[in-house]
């Protein structure tokens, strides 16, 4: 299954009921603002030539907002394009990116025999 987010650590059943999307990128708040700070090579981010340092500052005319990035993204659905507006050396610059599907990361183990598992483990019950 795709990771759930950056505190997912598997070993729990899925819970998402749709692909998580994927950007390329890794951001840190600043000042409520949105710093890139990280760009993965061939990435939907790095395809649009975003880079680090930009400030992103809307996608599709919405205000990017460290605290609410996430749900703005959560508005697209894999294969979408996005318009990302964003300051590289104090000039605002405009470009596509094409979201997609993030990777199947995150695996979880389910005993066929319970019982068994827990007999095997040395627990009660």
């Amino acid at each position: 299954r795709q990771e759930s987010g950056m505190q997912d650590r598997g070993g729990t059943r899925p819970t998402v009921t749709r692909s998580r999307l994927v950007a390329g990128w890794r951001c840190e708040a600043e000042q409520g603002l949105v710093r890139i700070r990280h760009v993965s090579n061939g990435s939907p981010a790095g395809e649009a030539g975003l880079a680090p340092d930009d400030l992103l500052v809307a996608l599709d005319g919405m205000q990017a907002r460290a605290d609410e990035l996430d749900a703005l993204l959560n508005r697209y659905r894999a294969g979408d394009t996005v318009q990302v507006h964003y300051l590289r050396d104090g000039m605002l610059r405009s470009a596509g990116m094409q979201l997609r599907a993030g990777p199947e990361t995150t695996v979880w183990l389910e005993a066929a025999d319970p019982a068994r598992l827990r007999r095997w483990l040395g627990a009660p019950g």
